[in-house]
């Protein structure tokens, strides 16, 4: 189960005349993984709810906070409303991966490795998530967001947080989906930790049915680097 925290984004205005490069900051914080041993009988009230037939749990919680700083490129006020457009000058990108682990006091050793594999396709969707972020934001240079309120201050909000959903969409696609994906077919493919199908080859054969997320991303990044050169 992965649960996807909302986007932090906050922009201030720069006047900026010359973008030939855009700064850009990415820290990705390393998974932090908890896990809980629960009695059966009486599962805390913090704990999440199990699916039918579900013994234990993995909750990955895939955060993301951005920061812009704007040029301002046009505001006008048509009527009773105003009308902002900007675009990004900067970035600063936070990422970091909570993961808890709920499994049964005493549990078999196959349930706990099971759970454990959930923590591993987290991970390693995770690890490509900064780069994956840094690419994207750096295509955010020209772009242009407009925004309109009947406040000059909510016209400006309302556009940069156009900005984050831009970079949301991405990280929804990439790297929640790409995870929540592969966590089915990893379930599917040991009915939930209850056959006989080893950890390892179900992770490396859910990665290959969903390798799709991946290619894409990298087809990509080579099309724009040869548009560049």
């Amino acid at each position: 189960m992965c649960l996807l925290a909302g986007t932090a984004a906050r922009a201030e205005t720069d006047s900026v005349s010359d973008r030939i490069s855009m700064p850009l900051t990415v820290v990705q914080a390393p998974p932090v993984v908890k896990r809980h041993f629960y009695n059966w009988n009486s599962p805390p009230p913090d704990m999440p709810a199990l699916n039918p037939g579900e013994l234990g749990i993995t909750e990955a919680t895939y955060v993301r906070v951005f920061n812009f700083k704007i040029d301002v490129i046009s505001s006008r006020r048509v009527k009773d409303r105003y009308e902002v457009v900007i675009s990004p000058v900067s970035a600063s990108i936070k990422l970091s991966l909570p993961v808890d682990i709920w499994v049964p006091t005493g549990s078999p050793r196959k349930l706990v490795r099971h759970e454990e594999g959930h923590r591993m396709i987290h991970e390693t969707v995770y690890r490509d998530a900064g780069d994956l972020m840094r690419f994207h934001a750096s295509l955010l240079k020209d772009s242009r967001y407009k925004g309109e309120a009947e406040s000059y201050r909510g016209a400006l909000k309302n556009a940069y947080r156009l900005i984050g959903e831009d970079l949301s969409d991405i990280y929804q696609r990439y790297v929640y989906e790409f995870s929540r994906s592969v966590g089915e077919e990893y379930d599917r493919i040991t009915k939930h930790g209850a056959n006989h199908v080893s950890e390892g080859e179900a992770i490396e054969a859910a990665f290959e049915t969903y390798s799709a997320y991946r290619t894409e991303f990298e087809e990509s990044r080579e099309y724009l680097d040869r548009v560049k050169r």
